[in-house]
């Protein structure tokens, strides 16, 4: 009895390495196969991404290919369709469905989007914010406050209810 616990142990101690070693292997076929089908998917995606927009650039009549900067722009909001997490599309249209409802209220939302870019890249703690990315473009001797709450009062008192 105590001769047949031994093989059957023995057989097992050799078996177990060997299994394992099979589905190590087969797990790392699975994986191979997954990132072929992701980078095929992910260039689809993005090739259809790409025929969007310059359909979408043929029909803006005034757009001319040397207006680099509306070109720009297309393309930023094409890889914001690809790569953008939901916060950070929806600040940005935020910021483009203000722009020219008031003087200096939609920058709200472009201050807003920084730090949310920020958060996107790795940065989930940060403390970063629009009012910070304010004090990085404005001289020290400005009031940052005082025009800060100047855009929140354009802002609220620009957007579209509801």
């Amino acid at each position: 009895m105590e001769t047949t616990f031994q093989i059957i142990t023995g057989l097992l101690s050799i078996a177990v390495p060997f299994l394992l070693y099979k589905i190590q292997r087969q797990n790392d076929e699975i994986k191979a196969i997954r990132e072929k089908v992701s980078d095929k998917q992910f260039k689809a995606y993005t090739d259809m991404f790409d025929l969007f927009f310059e359909l979408f650039k043929e029909q803006i009549p005034t757009l001319k290919t040397s207006d680099k900067r509306v070109n720009e722009l297309i393309e930023i909001q094409k890889s914001f369709l690809i790569y953008a997490s939901d916060n950070v599309l929806n600040k940005y249209i935020d910021w483009k469905e203000s722009i020219g409802k008031s003087n200096t209220g939609n920058l709200l939302p472009l201050l807003e989007l920084f730090p949310l870019i920020r958060k996107d890249m790795g940065h989930k703690d940060t403390t970063f914010t629009a009012k910070d990315m304010l004090r990085i473009l404005m001289n020290g001797n400005e009031d940052i406050d005082t025009f800060y709450e100047t855009i929140k009062a354009e802002y609220q008192g620009s957007k579209r209810p509801d």
